[in-house]
């Protein structure tokens, strides 16, 4: 079974080699939710001439909520979409905590939506042939937003079906 912090190291290579390309993809701040991209035409998607089929659109989007202690810290938060028991993320992106509205009775609660606006993994959606793939959803809390797992950071992955809307993952307690 592949681990959290496999997922996160292939996650943090992959962020690493779009940014010395050039082709960095904004991060997503809490406090200010994603802007949409305009959706390329028919035939123009990332592998458009490349003799593979265009991957297939999906987008999850829910809700965080972090508990107890964790709901009053700042950090970074790393939500992908993976294959059941895989660490490599189909889908990825990261929310900046720090000036996200404060924890009310120790909860704090963080709208997301993963979708081809504000994937960083540059793909686009799901595999062409994934139809039947069993997906989970994983949110990572990182006080220092470093790849590295270190002490205080948490990982929690739910089974998601694709286009899934009012998924909540709760993170601490």
């Amino acid at each position: 079974m592949l681990s959290a912090r496999s997922c996160a190291l292939a996650l943090a290579s992959l962020i690493a080699l779009s940014a010395c390309s050039g082709d960095a993809q904004p991060q997503v701040s809490a406090s200010q939710p994603a802007l949409e991209k305009p959706h390329a035409a028919p035939g123009a998607g990332p592998h458009a001439g490349l003799g593979r089929p265009e991957p297939v659109p999906a987008s999850f989007s829910g809700r965080i909520v972090l508990q107890g202690e964790l709901a009053a810290k700042d950090g970074v938060l790393m939500v992908s979409a993976c294959p059941k028991g895989s660490r490599l993320p189909l889908m990825s992106y990261v929310i900046q905590l720090a000036g996200a509205p404060p924890a009310a009775e120790g909860r704090r609660i963080v709208p997301f939506r993963l979708d081809s606006s504000n994937d960083l993994m540059g793909g686009g959606g799901l595999p062409h042939d994934s139809s039947g793939m069993e997906l989970e959803l994983s949110v990572r809390f990182d006080l220092d937003g470093k790849v590295e797992t270190s002490e205080g950071d948490l990982t929690v992955a739910v089974p998601v079906e694709p286009d899934a809307t009012d998924v909540e993952v709760a993170l601490g307690g």
